[in-house]
């Protein structure tokens, strides 16, 4: 039934939309029965988590916002496929927030702390099947077996990831697990001195990464490929145990999916090269943009939009008309959101910038990084720039008109980062948790290796 018809077309939207249906029915039953009742949502990190993406959408741009938090569950375990597993967890946030959680509403970060390499056969899962074997040349099987070798935990896994989240709008974590108690008392204490400082903070919204699910859904129905038990889409894999990270790096190995997860590759690689560039941004679905969310956007980013309403055409044109620039790569709304094909593209135009490349080719290099940022600018009154791919640097707006901001090191050398005030006007600065000592408005910091720092600047009239 994965075919490109009218048919399918429906049937995968008709899904979707049953399926927040039913959500947001259940949330009104208990209201009702309930006038406490208070909602959340969960979504484990393996939706962005992984190297493909699984055919049904997480339903976050039908559903009511939450009263409370939005919740995501994730494994503070190393992922070996590469450095830039250090941003899923930012990732996650900015895909539960793009959720419009109500004002106030709390993302709780909750994790597992534990090694799951200990309690599982991960390399046994990798040759379920016999047929793996003749597939797979003998290095890569040594390959996977080394990189699902237990290994142990270090504090860093615990600590960085939290913080990640944090500095991307999460506003709050919680922890189950027995391991690490040492290391959770040390980030509570952390996040307990930063607390105070992050009352009404929000991410600024100078940038807007608008990330299209009905394009990709479509692509992916477009260009499903047949399923057999070596791929990720498999429901084989899936059903045996075996769907999580083996799965995922033995589609990696076997080549598989790469077409039909374009949009959510797209989407995802415009995400690591934001944040890998220090620039802060929030993160809205196509499908429930509002004209107030763009109210104080400078550039507003559509990594893969093939498909795009009328209603939406229009929010993003007038915005493009009358206050900033939108950025699109590859696709510039060929198709309604029913996926009948325009006369003409609906958001090619004048105010905008054209990359005909697909964003994940794109953003695949540092170079194209490097091209993103030059093209977005610096709309801010905060610089800040490391000298260490290693490092992380994200900042939260603070409700007096300071900033805080956050530096993680995420690497084994000590790094470099500089930061200059001196356009926010007249500040006080400190530093969180060393000493509150007044910083001066440009300097640097060096930062040691897998540790975190916050940066708190506030206007002096602010000050008591």
């Amino acid at each position: 039934f994965l075919k490109d018809t009218p048919e399918a077309r429906r049937y995968l939207q008709y899904r979707y939309e049953t399926v927040a249906a039913v959500i947001r029915e259940a949330l009104d039953r208990a209201r009702r029965a309930d006038p406490t009742f208070l909602s959340y949502y969960t979504m484990n990190l393996r939706e962005v988590y992984a190297l493909e993406r699984y055919p049904y959408g997480a339903a976050l741009d039908l559903l009511p916002p939450p009263d409370i938090a939005i919740a995501t569950a994730f494994q503070t375990s190393v992922d070996r496929r590469g450095a830039e597993t250090r941003f899923y967890h930012a990732e996650t946030v900015k895909h539960l927030l793009a959720a419009r959680p109500r004002e106030g509403a709390v993302a709780v970060l909750a994790a597992t702390v534990y090694d799951y390499t200990r309690n599982y056969n991960w390399t046994e899962a990798y040759r379920w099947r016999d047929e793996v074997e003749t597939l797979l040349p003998d290095a890569v099987v040594d390959a996977l077996r080394q990189d699902m070798a237990p290994y142990e935990l270090d504090d860093a896994a615990v600590i960085l990831p939290a913080v990640s989240c944090i500095a991307h709008g999460a506003r709050g974590v919680a922890f189950f697990g027995d391991e690490k108690k040492e290391a959770l008392r040390e980030l509570f204490a952390f996040l307990g001195e930063i607390e105070p400082e992050l009352a009404g903070a929000k991410v600024p919204g100078k940038i807007v990464l608008a990330a299209s699910r009905i394009s990709e859904d479509a692509w992916m129905l477009r260009h499903a490929p047949q399923a057999d038990s070596r791929s990720d889409f498999s429901d084989a894999m899936m059903l045996s145990g075996c769907w999580a990270q083996p799965a995922n790096r033995l589609a990696w190995e076997l080549n598989k999916n790469a077409a039909h997860s374009l949009g959510f590759r797209s989407t995802k690689a415009a995400v690591h090269a934001l944040i890998r560039s220090g620039l802060p941004f929030r993160m809205r679905f196509v499908e429930n943009l509002l004209p107030e969310d763009l109210d104080e956007a400078h550039t507003v980013i559509l990594p893969f939009c093939t498909h795009v309403s009328d209603e939406k055409t229009r929010i993003l044109r007038e915005y493009a008309e009358k206050k900033g620039r939108l950025i699109l790569f590859a696709h510039q709304g060929e198709y309604d959101e029913t996926g009948a094909p325009r006369r003409e593209p609906a958001l090619a135009g004048r105010r905008t910038l054209f990359f005909r490349d697909e964003a994940c080719d794109v953003l695949g290099s540092p170079q194209g990084i490097k091209r993103l940022a030059g093209a977005v600018g610096w709309p801010f009154d905060v610089r800040v720039r490391s000298g260490s791919p290693e490092v992380e640097t994200a900042w939260l707006e603070l409700k007096d008109g300071g900033r805080a901001l956050f530096l993680i090191n995420w690497g084994l050398e000590r790094g470099k980062i500089s930061f200059d005030f001196s356009r926010a006007g007249d500040v006080a600065s400190y530093a969180v948790p060393d000493a509150r000592e007044i910083l001066p408005r440009r300097g640097t910091i060096n930062l040691p290796p897998k540790t975190a720092r916050v940066l708190v600047f506030h206007p002096l009239a602010s000050k008591k």
